[in-house]
């Protein structure tokens, strides 16, 4: 059951194929659950499948899901005479004793791997 804030949020969605659009609803209501990871959050393996394809399709990109919603957030703040936008910043060690993770950055040496996330919250 599809969440009503997930259609409004993302009701300029554009990802090329209606169903990729629809898979990636689904996507974000599973994920909306309380779960400690996507198995949890999905309700069967099919479930999982579906999330595992749909991440790893190289015509959907992060970029065109955080489109509208960075927009919808926009608007939402228009709503406020005020609004704090409050930064942090957190890392996140992905270091691994036998492999490297693809993508991870050096961290305060050289011998740890990850990334710095900085997050922005829009509080009313």
């Amino acid at each position: 059951m599809e969440l009503e804030w997930i259609e409004q949020e993302f009701s300029d969605l554009e990802l090329g194929d209606a169903r990729r659009a629809k898979r990636a609803r689904i996507i974000l209501e599973q994920m909306s659950r309380m779960a400690d990871s996507p198995p949890d959050a999905c309700r069967g393996k099919a479930e999982l499948a579906a999330m595992y394809r749909f991440v790893g399709n190289p015509d959907t990109q992060a970029d065109m899901i955080l489109k509208p919603h960075n927009q919808a957030a926009i608007e939402r703040t228009t709503e406020y005479d005020t609004v704090v936008l409050a930064q942090d910043t957190s890392l996140i060690d992905l270091t691994k004793p036998q492999r490297q993770v693809a993508g991870a950055g050096p961290l305060e040496s050289d011998d740890k791997r990850g990334l710095f996330l900085h997050p922005m919250y829009a509080v009313s």
